[in-house]
């Protein structure tokens, strides 16, 4: 999908939530110069970049850094296979 398909969506939030992609932020704030973002997923090694974000664009409110070492949300985080026939992210149970 073209990062320009959430647009819609973005025109229903208060807040415009971020996942991994920072580097977004100005692009997005040329376009959209009324949007408030934040980081809403980001990876611990770019936490420094994230904030550096924060702090240089009052339109960027915050970051949520990635830390869960033992997350059961998401179905395909931190499973092993026996199986190798049908490998996958997305398991068939959480």
């Amino acid at each position: 999908m073209e990062w320009s398909a959430s647009e819609a969506a973005f025109a229903s939030l208060d807040v415009g939530g971020y996942n991994y992609v920072w580097r977004e932020y100005e692009n997005d704030h040329k376009k959209y110069p009324d949007r408030i973002m934040a980081g809403t997923e980001s990876f611990p090694i770019e936490a420094f970049e994230n904030w550096q974000q924060v702090e240089k664009y009052p339109w960027v409110i915050g970051d949520f850094v990635w830390t869960g070492m033992d997350y059961l949300g998401e179905s395909g985080i931190g499973h092993a296979y026996y199986d190798k026939k049908n490998p996958g992210f997305i398991m068939p149970w959480p």
